[in-house]
């Protein structure tokens, strides 16, 4: 933005628990013996798939903004220097 109460806002939405507990495979979903619990590990790693893109979409959204920010300020900086 262009005036000092401007802000980008890190939440810890961006943030997971990227562990497998964290991301829904659990020992109760990774018996692969039968068909139900092999379609059960399938399921929970897709969504944990889904998790981990949604977190990678937030945070280069994110680090965009800042690099927009950042580009802005040094054009600010170069037009102020050559005035």
């Amino acid at each position: 933005g262009t005036t000092a109460n401007d802000a980008i806002s890190v939440g810890s939405a961006a943030l997971i628990n990227a562990t497998s507990g964290g991301l829904g495979i659990t020992t109760t979903n990774t018996d692969v013996s039968t068909a139900a619990g092999s379609t059960a590990l399938v399921s929970a790693i897709d969504t944990a798939l889904q998790t981990i893109n949604t977190a990678k979409a937030n945070i280069g959204a994110t680090l965009n903004r800042f690099q927009s920010t950042i580009d802005n300020l040094s054009n600010t900086i170069n037009n102020l220097s050559n005035a």
